[in-house]
C-alpha cells in the first residue's frame, strides 16, 4: 500500500542528543508504528537512560533524519516530534484500507488541518470531509467526469466536440474550491471537522504509547520493586563494608531502598552506584533505567537527592545489645551495640570468634586472630581450681545468650562479669611460666613523662594515661590546651595534662645511624621486601612529632618538611624511606615515603615479641581455649624431619641479650609542686 512498496508508513532515525553533542553520532532507525519493548531496547543500544564517564545520564534524544512513504509527510515532521504521537499517527494510517490512504496523502496537500503531527491525527479520524477522485488530474478530466458521467448537463453527441471540457472543470473546481494532487483530484465538502486528539500527549491512548509503559497493576509494581530492592542491599552488603555496619538489619534496609524507588528516588541510589565505580554498562544502572521507565519516574519530581542520599547511608538504629566491653590495661565497662555481626566485628578490630569458658549463659567474643596479629594481651581465663589456661588476645565482649544468636546481658551477669574482669593484667615469664600479674589502679603521678603542658589556664604535668584511666582514678576532664592536643584533667584538688587520643597528631621517623643502614636508605618500598626486609620501628628514631593543620595530609606534610622546616625540626628533608605515623582517634597508621606519594606499612608496629611465641608454644603443648577461638588442630611433626631449635632455648638467648643491653637512662623529673585548680 506504502509507496516504494515500503512496509511501514515512515521511519524515524533516533539519536543520543548527548553523544552528538560530544561529536558522536549514536543512533538507530525506527519503524513506525513500534512498540514500548522494542523502543526500550533501542534506547538501551543507543545509551539513552545510561551515564557518561561524569556520571551525567543521557536523557535526550532527538530526530536527526525521516523516510517516509506517504506524499506531503516528510515535509510536516520536525526534529523534535514526540514519539507516542509518531506512534499514533503512524498507528492510524496502518489501520486504513487503500482508498482511505489514497484519501489522506491527497489531503495533506490541501487541508488546513496538516500542519503538525497533532493535524495530521486528526486528519485521519475526518476523512469523510473530502471527496477523492483518483482518475482526474486536470480541468478536463473534471469536466469530463461532470458532464459525461453526473450529467451536469444534457450535451447531444454531434456536439460534445464542440464542448470545452477544461473551461467547465476550471469553474467547477473555482466553484468548490477543488484541489488536483499527484494522487487525483480532491475537494472538501464542507463538513465539520472534528478534533479527536487535542494535542495533551496524556491523551493518547495506551495502545500507541511507546515512551511509558502500559500501567502495571499495585502487585507487579511492588514485586518488581522488591525484587530490585533486594538485589541493591545485597550488592551494597557485598560491596560496601561501611553500608554493612550501618544497616546491620538486612530486611531493614531491604524495605529502606524499596521504599525510595517506590517514591521515585532513584537519583541518590544511581549516584552510590556511581561512586562504587558501576558504568552505565553494569547490570544495576541499566536495571535502574528499566525500573524508571516501567513505573513511569519522572525526574523533576526526584528532588532533594542529598537529603535522601542521607536517609540511605545513616546508620539504623534497631534495638541495641548491651555488652561487657574489656580493654587491655582498662577496668571492664557496659556499653550498647547493634546486634549483628559487623558491631562485633567492629568492637573487637577483625574477624570474631567465640569461647563459652563459664557455666551461665555468656560469650566471651574476641579476635579470631589476635594473637598472631600481636594484640595486646588482655585476660587471663582460669579454670575451676584457679589455674591460668589462657590468655585473650586485644579487646573482648562478654554477651548474654538467646536461643539461637547472642544477646543482651542481664544487669546480674553484667555486674557479676564486671568485678570478674575488673583488674587489668599483665603477663610476665616467671621461672619458665607465664604468669599474669594484677596491674593495681593507676595514679598520674606514676607516669609523668617530664613534660609540661601550657595552657592559658597555667601549667601541668603530663602523665602518659588515657582519659579512660583517668576517669578510674577519679580525675574528671577540666579543659583543653588550644591546639586541642591535650586534655587537662583534675580531681578537685591536681590536675594533669593528659594527651588528646582523638586529636589528629603525626610522628616522623627517620632511619637510625645503625650498621647496615645502607641496605634501607632511600629504597622504595618494593625492592626492601623483595630482598626480604621490613620496614621496622626499632630501625627508626623519632625526629618530630606535631599536630596537623586543618585540610593538612601526606603530601603537604612531605611539601612542608622539604621546602620550609618547622623551626625545631632537626631532621634532614622527607625522603624516600622516611615515615610518617598518623594518628587520630585512638589509632595510629604508618605511612612509608615511597617513589610516588605514600604506601601504609602495618609491619612498621609490629616487632618480633619472644613473649607471644613462647605463650603459643604453650596454648599448643596444652592445647588451650584457643583451640575453639582460633587454633586449628595441632600438627605433628613427621619423624626424621629436622626438628628446630625448641621453645625454651629461644626464650633462653633472648633473655641474655636483653640482659646485656644497657638499661635505659630515666629522665629527670623536673622539681615543683602540680598545679592546683
Amino acid at each position: 500500500m506504502y509507496n516504494y512498496d515500503h512496509d511501514c508508513p515512515l521511519e524515524a532515525y533516533i539519536t543520543n542528543l548527548g553523544k552528538y553533542n560530544e561529536g558522536e553520532l549514536v543512533g538507530e532507525w525506527v519503524k513506525f508504528p513500534t512498540t514500548y519493548e522494542k523502543m526500550q531496547e533501542i534506547f538501551q543500544r543507543i545509551g539513552i537512560g545510561k551515564e557518561d564517564e561524569f556520571g551525567n545520564v543521557y536523557e535526550e534524544w532527538f530526530i536527526t533524519d525521516y523516510d517516509c512513504y506517504v506524499d506531503g509527510l516528510h515535509d510536516v515532521l520536525g526534529e523534535y516530534e514526540s514519539l507516542d504521537e509518531l506512534n499514533y499517527l503512524a498507528a492510524s494510517i496502518e489501520a486504513m484500507d487503500k482508498n482511505d490512504f489514497a484519501r489522506f496523502e491527497a489531503a495533506i496537500g490541501i487541508s488546513d488541518y496538516s500542519k503538525s503531527v497533532k493535524d495530521l491525527i486528526n486528519l485521519t479520524e475526518n476523512l469523510d470531509k473530502y471527496d477523492f477522485y483518483s482518475d482526474v488530474h486536470d480541468h478536463d478530466d473534471l469536466g469530463r467526469m461532470y458532464i459525461d458521467e453526473y450529467g451536469a448537463m444534457e450535451v447531444p453527441d454531434h456536439l460534445k466536440n464542440y464542448i470545452d471540457y477544461e473551461a467547465y472543470g476550471r469553474d467547477i473546481a473555482l466553484d468548490e474550491i477543488g484541489h488536483f494532487t499527484d494522487q487525483g483530484y480532491v475537494r472538501d465538502t464542507g463538513e465539520r471537522f472534528t478534533e479527536h486528539y487535542d494535542g495533551n500527549r496524556e491523551n493518547i491512548p495506551e495502545e500507541y504509547r511507546i515512551m511509558s509503559t502500559p500501567e502495571l497493576s499495585e502487585d507487579d509494581r511492588l514485586d518488581m520493586t522488591m525484587e530490585f530492592a533486594f538485589d541493591l542491599d545485597e550488592f551494597f552488603r557485598q560491596k560496601d563494608p561501611q553500608y554493612a555496619a550501618a544497616h546491620p538489619d538486612a530486611h531493614a534496609s531491604k524495605e529502606l531502598i524499596a521504599d525510595l524507588l517506590l517514591e521515585g528516588k532513584t537519583a541518590a541510589i544511581k549516584d552510590r552506584l556511581a561512586e562504587m565505580a558501576q558504568t552505565p554498562e553494569d547490570e544495576l544502572v541499566s536495571h535502574i533505567g528499566s525500573y524508571e521507565q516501567a513505573t513511569g519516574y519522572e525526574v523533576y519530581l526526584d528532588t532533594d537527592v542529598p537529603a535522601i542520599r542521607e536517609k540511605l547511608e545513616q546508620d539504623q538504629e534497631p534495638e541495641k545489645m548491651t555488652v561487657l566491653v574489656v580493654e587491655p590495661m582498662k577496668e571492664p565497662y557496659i556499653k550498647e551495640i547493634a546486634p549483628g555481626l559487623s558491631a562485633m566485628q567492629a568492637e573487637v578490630d577483625g574477624l570474631i570468634s567465640a569461647a563459652y569458658p563459664f557455666d551461665d549463659p555468656v560469650a566471651i567474643i574476641c579476635n579470631d586472630e589476635g594473637k598472631m596479629n600481636g594484640m595486646e594481651r588482655n585476660r587471663a581465663l582460669r579454670d575451676s581450681q584457679g589455674r591460668m589456661y589462657d590468655i585473650v588476645a586485644g579487646p573482648f565482649l562478654v554477651t548474654g545468650l538467646g536461643d539461637e544468636n547472642f544477646a543482651s546481658l542481664s544487669p546480674e551477669l553484667a555486674e557479676k562479669y564486671m568485678e570478674h574482669f575488673k583488674a587489668p593484667e599483665m603477663f610476665a615469664m616467671i621461672n619458665g611460666e607465664i604468669k599474669a600479674i594484677p596491674v593495681p589502679a593507676a595514679m598520674p603521678d606514676d607516669y609523668l613523662t617530664g613534660e609540661k603542658i601550657k595552657t592559658p589556664r597555667g601549667s601541668f604535668s603530663l602523665t602518659d594515661m588515657t582519659r579512660g584511666q583517668m576517669e578510674a582514678a577519679g580525675y574528671g576532664y577540666h579543659h583543653s590546651s588550644d591546639d586541642g592536643l591535650y586534655h587537662i584533667m583534675g580531681n578537685g584538688t591536681r590536675a594533669f595534662a593528659i594527651v588528646n587520643e582523638n586529636a589528629r597528631t603525626y610522628d616522623i621517623y627517620q632511619l637510625k645511624d645503625i650498621s647496615g643502614r645502607r641496605d634501607y636508605a632511600f629504597e622504595a618500598l618494593d625492592r626492601l621486601h623483595e630482598q626480604g626486609r621490613r620496614v621496622d620501628m626499632q630501625n627508626y628514631d623519632k625526629v618530630y612529632s606535631g599536630a596537623m593543620r586543618p585540610g593538612e595530609n601526606l603530601e603537604s606534610i612531605y611539601t612542608r618538611f622539604n621546602v620550609d622546616h618547622p623551626k625545631y625540626f632537626t631532621g634532614h628533608s622527607l625522603s624516600m624511606s622516611d615515615v610518617v605515623v598518623i594518628h587520630q582517634n585512638g589509632q595510629s597508621t604508618a605511612h612509608y615515603c615511597d617513589r610516588f606519594g605514600f604506601a601504609e606499612v602495618s609491619e612498621f608496629f609490629q616487632p618480633e615479641n619472644y613473649l607471644k611465641n613462647a605463650e603459643m608454644a604453650m596454648e599448643d603443648d596444652f592445647g588451650m581455649i584457643d583451640g575453639i577461638i582460633n587454633n586449628g588442630k595441632k600438627e605433628i611433626t613427621p619423624p626424621g624431619v629436622d626438628e628446630k631449635t625448641s621453645i625454651r632455648e629461644r626464650l633462653t638467648e633472648a633473655k641474655r641479650e636483653c640482659a646485656e643491653r644497657k638499661p635505659t637512662e630515666k629522665k629527670p623529673e623536673r622539681g615543683g609542686p602540680e598545679h592546683d585548680l
